[in-house]
């Protein structure tokens, strides 16, 4: 769960290596923009207070693939989304 919090807050797939297993009730304090503030970066605050460090590696993550898609189009009669007509099946 921890992995999964990190990965949104990062923008990037984050897997969890630790092998520590359990429901945890954790406090993490950093600093999304430290521009704004000065108070520890997501990295740091991992490290300084859980103990758990945040390498970059290349490890196989899950990918969703969009096999086909149609293109819909807003219409003014009743504010539905539908199919544009040269995207119909």
């Amino acid at each position: 769960m921890l992995a999964r919090i990190l990965a949104s807050d990062l923008k990037m797939p984050v897997v969890d290596r630790t092998g520590i297993e359990g429901t945890f009730d954790v406090d993490l304090e950093w600093t999304p923009d430290r521009n704004i503030d000065p108070g520890p970066s997501i990295f740091t605050a991992v490290r300084e207070q859980l103990g758990l460090k945040l390498e970059s590696a290349r490890a196989p993550v899950d990918v969703p693939i969009v096999w086909s898609g149609r293109r819909l189009i807003d219409t003014a009669a009743n504010r539905r989304l539908t199919p544009c007509p040269r995207h119909r099946a």
